[in-house]
């Protein structure tokens, strides 16, 4: 798309923020579904190269001329952007603690297991203790 004033700037900077917020606060309900999190993050990234497209053509020109208003609006959307992913980084952190934990005590019962199963040796045999 060929941007010819800072209000078509402006507008689709705000739509690619938009999709982003919507992407980001998808994040955040997906965190404990991990294919539903992978896609949106999938589609997230595209929203991302599109709007790194659009700043690294246009930012130069069309950023100096943005009213006040318009400059803090999208200031208010990447600080909300920001929120959010610190937020959904938090819930994806005590995921792989809760995971880690889960891991940890499935191998110390194994563990336990095996030192107060029956003794079998490496055939299948019972061991004899009187040997």
């Amino acid at each position: 798309m060929v941007m010819t004033n800072c209000l078509d700037y402006f507008n689709e900077k705000k739509s690619l923020l938009d999709q982003l917020l919507d992407l980001s606060e998808a994040l955040v309900g997906d965190a404990h579904d991990f294919d539903l999190f992978v896609v949106t993050l999938d589609q997230r990234e595209v929203i991302i190269q599109k709007l790194a497209q659009l700043e690294s053509q246009y930012k130069p020109v069309f950023d100096p001329l943005l009213s006040m208003d318009q400059a803090g609006e999208l200031n208010r959307l990447v600080d909300l952007l920001a929120s959010l992913d610190a937020y959904a980084n938090a819930i994806l952190s005590d995921e792989k603690n809760k995971i880690t934990d889960a891991i940890r005590n499935n191998i110390l019962e194994q563990k336990l297991f095996k030192y107060n199963g029956d003794p079998v040796s490496e055939n299948g045999n019972l061991i004899d203790y009187k040997k």
